[in-house]
């Protein structure tokens, strides 16, 4: 189990477990529009990844999540990322700079940014990226680093997110349900 985390001058309760539902929420994406759960409800799988414009970490998996987006689009997987980090600490986590870094990386998948922190809080996301996979009722089922190599894709052993969503696809159980993500942490408001 995590550690428990002093934000905003409050104790957090134990992280999101597996097996929990994911609430609602409504977030605005760089397209422009706000985005709830239930504008999902077609998809089976939801892979939520906590991303920033200005970590070398998150840098290193754009590439990897819209791949993951196009390989299981058609089965019904919707990638979805989401930008928490209070933008006073760097501009470039501004919601302008996460309009340009979706369409300089070609992101297939919706962008959102979290800018009251509520989803992150709700998640206990603690770094970027960190993922959190959701099967079709909504509960999840995985959460932690997208694979076992940030620095480079073509030394991947184990990619956790992939093997979850083609276990989940085969009405399987998921093997690997929770590991420790690395990357930068999420910058706090205070």
């Amino acid at each position: 189990m995590r550690h428990q985390e002093v934000r905003s001058g409050l104790f957090l309760s134990d992280p999101l477990k597996i097996g929990v539902k994911i609430k609602d929420f409504s977030l605005k994406g760089v397209d422009g529009k706000r985005y709830h759960l239930h504008d999902f409800s077609t998809r089976k799988i939801l892979v939520f990844v906590f991303l920033s414009n200005n970590s070398n970490y998150s840098h290193a998996y754009h590439s990897r999540l819209v791949a993951i987006q196009k390989k299981f689009e058609d089965k019904g997987v919707q990638v979805i990322g989401v930008n928490s980090n209070d933008e006073s600490y760097s501009i470039h986590d501004g919601y302008y700079r996460m309009v340009e870094q979706s369409r300089k990386h070609g992101f297939n998948f919706p962008y959102l940014r979290d800018m009251d922190q509520k989803l992150a809080k709700e998640f206990d996301a603690i770094c970027t990226p960190e993922a959190f996979v959701f099967d079709e009722e909504r509960i999840l089922r995985y959460r932690g680093k997208i694979d076992d190599n940030w620095s480079n894709a073509f030394g991947v052993k184990v990619n956790f997110v992939v093997r979850a969503i083609k276990e989940m696809l085969h009405k399987k159980e998921v093997s690997i349900q929770e590991t420790t993500p690395f990357g930068d942490t999420i910058r706090w408001h205070y």
